[in-house]
């Protein structure tokens, strides 16, 4: 999607920034407050996604009445490009929630630096705190935080900065209230699946362990973090 083709973009630029291209080109340095603005429109395309499917399943439940009708028909002739694409195809919001999540670990990788003043900081959280109170669940019924805990997850992955696990996205949505304990569809919690991680990622474990983590919480096949 477009939206990961930023990320790929971003994390390129945040890496090779100052690098000499053909022709004596440099490649710029990414500004915080560019990548900012393109996090909040995938933010926003989860939003309306979500909102699009929960209408549709509400429309699906009603009664057929003329005025549900008539208003089902208003509804419809709001609806952007994206959320069509929703109606077409039950995996765009998930599609749309990975982007949104790679935009959002790079810039999480900011938050520590000088990169950020402390107001553009509590801009990248407060949208951090947008998109993790959609609760949206990507493959494997997973959350956000458990996408920033396996290394599968990489979509855009040429570049560290993008890569996955990511401590500070980690960090990060714990901070604006991502739930530690949160199971996907075989019962892993994102500390079992920190704890499958080769190599094993120690920062990122200690961090969902201070965020509440617990650590006797049995998946499906009754593994623990300890036994993993």
């Amino acid at each position: 999607s477009s939206l990961l083709s930023f990320a790929e973009l971003f994390s390129f630029m945040l890496v090779e920034a100052g690098r000499l291209l053909p022709r004596g080109r440099v490649v710029p340095p990414i500004e915080a407050d560019g990548m900012l603005t393109i996090f909040y429109k995938a933010v926003k395309e989860v939003e309306r996604g979500q909102a699009f499917n929960l209408d549709k399943s509400c429309s699906a439940s009603s009664s057929t009445s003329s005025a549900s009708a008539t208003s089902a028909t208003a509804s419809t002739t709001l609806l952007s490009a994206h959320q069509h694409d929703c109606n077409h195809d039950p995996n765009a919001l998930s599609r749309t929630m990975i982007s949104a999540i790679h935009i959002g670990c790079l810039l999480s990788s900011l938050l520590d630096t000088e990169s950020l003043s402390p107001e553009m900081r509590l801009q990248v959280m407060g949208a951090l705190y947008r998109l993790n109170r959609l609760k949206v669940r990507v493959r494997f019924d997973r959350t956000a935080l458990h996408y920033s805990c396996y290394r599968e997850g990489t979509l855009a992955g040429r570049y560290p900065s993008s890569q996955f696990p990511s401590t500070t996205l980690a960090k990060a949505l714990l901070e604006v209230g991502a739930d530690p304990n949160a199971i996907d569809n075989a019962g892993n919690t994102p500390l079992h699946l920190a704890a499958t991680l080769q190599p094993y990622v120690e920062p990122l474990a200690h961090i969902l362990l201070e965020g509440g983590a617990h650590l006797d919480t049995k998946n499906i096949a009754g593994e623990t973090f300890e036994s993993l």
